[in-house]
């Protein structure tokens, strides 16, 4: 039994480095589509930002189901990449 233990162990900390950037990925677009659509900053961003933001969340959204690890960590800088020029206006 404790061989078994140590035999997937590898595959056990994969999969939960796997999980935890799923969910810092998911967290990240909810967050960003959250702020998007509040009354107070909706005004000072534009309809095509607005747009861009809320396309990449909804992909990001249905995607989150199938990708890897270095899928949710690529997908996740992307987003944060367009949030910040967005910001930046």
């Amino acid at each position: 039994m404790v061989n078994d233990a140590e035999k997937y162990k590898a595959e056990d900390e994969q999969q939960k480095d796997r999980i935890a950037a799923k969910n810092q990925l998911e967290s990240y677009a909810y967050n960003m589509k959250s702020t998007v659509e509040d009354d107070k900053l909706k005004d000072k961003i534009s309809a095509e930002d607005l747009k861009t933001i809320t396309d990449k969340c909804a992909e990001v959204s249905h995607k989150c189901y199938n990708i890897v690890l270095y899928e949710c960590k690529t997908a996740n800088q992307y987003l944060q990449f367009c949030w910040q020029n967005i910001l930046k206006i």
